[in-house]
């Protein structure tokens, strides 16, 4: 099977240790990174990542070169992917070990990647040979300000050189995108080998919290959860929360196994597994989302989302808040990162939400208003309001009316829609898959819109769907 689906023996026999799954050209099928590290195992030798584009038939090819992220041989581990520098394409955070500097791939928008992680100052510290030795990373917004800034607890061994401190490295925004950290400020200590990071809002009020664990090595074999108390400072709540362990976990993941709103969590250890409960139950209010992005006919830019959503940004307001979250498919471990495919927002004591915004991998930007609070939803691409690239939303339209020829060759839309308006059609097939949008032109309040002109339109059942509005608007098709 692997070989059939186009992986080479190269690949299939090398130590390969992290795997993250993007849609990098925002094609709408998911292509992953995958981290070499080393080889032979113990060697300290090590090799270029790989990167797989999704031919959308079962079979990916190995595009790496042509993606210029083969330029490093590095001794990579964990992959970290999201969107750093908020020009809508995914960008890939590599953490390397064996004392080697860590890389910051900036995806360039047409299929190719550039190093970035020196320029932007999360190469990692150490001397001028020696840098970095970190097996993972993660990103995630802890200072609310809308950039996807990045947690790295370093691994270094007493007597060594390389990097010697955990880094909180946070994202000063445009207009150069670097980072400047504030592990120093932070209250977050240090261990010999840091690993599992994660961003965890675990008690619900509307800031990341931070945990991680130490393997081996000083100061033991334990985990520590850090609340997030903003302005970059941060407390140990270990033990007040009783989540303190005293052994190596490989990774954590967090969900709310219980549905009472709080983050529990699951531990991986060597031999056995622990989850652990929250009860905080303070009060604090939450939402959770879950996405479905639509694969339909491309935009103009040739852009669609993958179905899973993947690469999506998520921005929350609630009065005086601002909750960000990216939709991503990797923790950044470097070991075999698990992740949730959903998205907890919490809110602390704001009782409504004033608008959910959700860019989509396609690029589309929608609003949603009127979501209440303490609720776990799925949304689905192309069900709220538009929102144009002056960030101004499309007006709401309150009515859908249509005339169709039912021909093959003749389907044909007219509505009654306020001049002024946007308005579009989508058309879906008996399954639900979206096959076309139409952009009407109106004129005088009618909108007329033809499909596929000129063309025998498959027979079936198609439903009609005026997007971007609450109003009811499907309409069956039936084309013969």
């Amino acid at each position: 099977m692997s070989i059939a689906a186009g992986f080479t023996d190269t690949i299939l026999n090398r130590d390969l240790v992290d795997v993250a799954w993007l849609d990098y050209d925002s094609d709408g099928w998911l292509d992953f990174y995958v981290s070499s590290y080393e080889f032979p195992v113990n060697s300290a030798v090590g090799h270029p990542d790989y990167l797989y584009h999704n031919q959308g038939d079962g079979t990916f090819s190995d595009v790496s070169v042509q993606a210029g992220v083969t330029i490093r041989a590095l001794c990579s581990r964990g992959i970290s992917v999201g969107d750093f520098d908020n020009d809508g394409e995914v960008d890939i955070f590599v953490s390397v070990y064996r004392l080697q500097r860590n890389l910051l791939w900036q995806n360039q928008g047409d299929g190719t990647f550039t190093d970035v992680a020196d320029e932007k100052g999360v190469i990692g510290e150490g001397s001028l040979i020696y840098k970095g030795h970190n097996i993972g990373t993660c990103w995630g917004d802890y200072n609310n300000d809308g950039y996807l800034d990045l947690f790295t607890p370093i691994t270094h061994h007493p007597g060594y050189p390389g990097d010697s401190t955990n880094h909180l490295w946070a994202n000063d925004g445009p207009p150069g995108w670097a980072f400047t950290d504030y592990i120093w400020e932070s209250g977050i200590l240090s261990a010999e080998i840091g690993s599992a990071p994660s961003w965890a809002d675990y008690d619900s009020d509307g800031d990341l919290d931070l945990y991680w664990v130490n393997l081996y090595g000083s100061p033991g074999q334990q985990s520590w959860l850090y609340r997030n108390d903003g302005d970059s400072k941060f407390t140990d709540v270990s033990t007040a929360t009783g989540i303190k362990t005293w052994k190596g976990t490989s990774y954590s993941l967090w969900s709310d196994i219980n549905g009472d709103g709080f983050l529990d969590v699951y531990l991986s250890y060597s031999g056995h597994n622990s989850i652990y409960i929250s009860d905080a139950s303070n009060g604090n209010h939450r939402l959770v989302l879950n996405l479905k992005g639509i694969k339909s006919p491309q935009r103009s830019d040739d852009t669609t989302s993958n179905v899973s959503a993947i690469g999506a940004r998520i921005t929350v307001w609630a009065g005086d808040l601002m909750v960000m979250r990216e939709l991503a498919p990797s923790a950044g471990n470097g070991y075999g990162s698990p992740f949730n495919h959903f998205l907890h927002f919490g809110l602390g004591a704001h009782e409504e939400i004033d608008s959910v915004v959700i860019r989509w991998p396609s690029g589309l930007v929608e609003r949603y208003n009127s979501i209440p609070v303490d609720t776990t939803l799925t949304i689905t691409e192309y069900s709220g309001v538009e929102i144009g690239e002056s960030g101004k939303q499309s007006p709401s339209i309150t009515a859908f009316t249509t005339d169709v020829i039912f021909f093959r060759d003749q389907v044909r839309f007219s509505a009654t829609i306020p001049e002024g308006e946007n308005a579009r059609i989508g058309i879906f097939d008996a399954t639900g898959r979206m096959v076309a949008v139409l952009k009407p032109e109106i004129k005088d309040d009618i909108c007329e819109a033809a499909w596929r002109p000129g063309e025998l339109v498959p027979a079936g059942v198609y439903l009609a769907r005026l997007l971007e509005t609450n109003a009811e608007s499907v309409k069956i098709i039936y084309v013969r």
